[in-house]
């Protein structure tokens, strides 16, 4: 469902979130239709919003590893990254007329 999970809290929070096995956490979103590869493949997950060029959040871009704790804390290079590049794509979006 749309706002739900890491992605969802993100963007409520308007926060970069950072976790290293997302199952373990309350933002595991427990959907009849996922399948046990899903368990596998998200397991660590990157998630920060990005805005429309109105202001209002668009979504989120995330970046997941089927890793735990292949991210753990936002000082992490990989995650000083990943934080980087949305901060481009923010200045892109708000560059972009709707």
């Amino acid at each position: 469902m749309l706002g739900e999970g890491h992605v969802g809290r993100a963007v409520r929070q308007n926060q970069l979130l950072v976790s290293g096995d997302i199952r373990q956490t309350s933002t595991w979103v427990r959907n009849p239709d996922t399948n046990e590869e899903d368990q596998q493949n998200y397991v660590s997950v990157l998630a920060r919003p990005y805005y429309r060029a109105d202001g209002k959040p668009g979504g989120a871009v995330t970046l997941t590893s089927s890793r735990v704790d292949h991210f753990t804390r936002s000082d992490e290079p990989a995650v000083r990254t990943f934080d980087t590049v949305v901060s481009f794509i923010n200045m892109i979006m708000l560059e972009v007329q709707p």
